[in-house]
């Protein structure tokens, strides 16, 4: 068990360093992809240098994946329109008629 653990905090230690340089060069997913099934197959030594790195890096690149797949919707401003001699048009939506064929 030792081993094997020793030879998963070098591959983690050998795959920090490409996923970091990935993320400063803006592939992200990449390095996400390299880092992460290697971090989740510890169970312990959570308080290592090597894991709080790769846990850094991970939670950076969760943050900014997360944010940049974020749509934020923000309605244009309504232009005032004047009608001579018209009520302006209602804002309302008209209740759904019976019938309509939706459901």
């Amino acid at each position: 068990m030792a081993r094997t653990q020793e030879a998963r905090s070098l591959e983690l230690r050998a795959a920090t360093n490409p996923a970091r340089l990935w993320h400063t060069q803006g592939t992200k997913d990449e390095s996400r992809s390299l880092l992460a099934p290697i971090y989740d197959w510890f169970t312990e030594g959570f308080d290592t240098q090597d894991l709080m790195d790769a846990k850094s890096l991970l939670e950076e690149l969760s943050y900014r994946l997360m944010k940049s797949r974020i749509f934020i919707y923000t309605p244009r401003p309504q232009r005032s329109r004047s009608y001579p001699g018209t009520a302006p048009p209602s804002t309302s939506i008209p209740p759904r008629r019976a019938g309509s064929g939706l459901n």
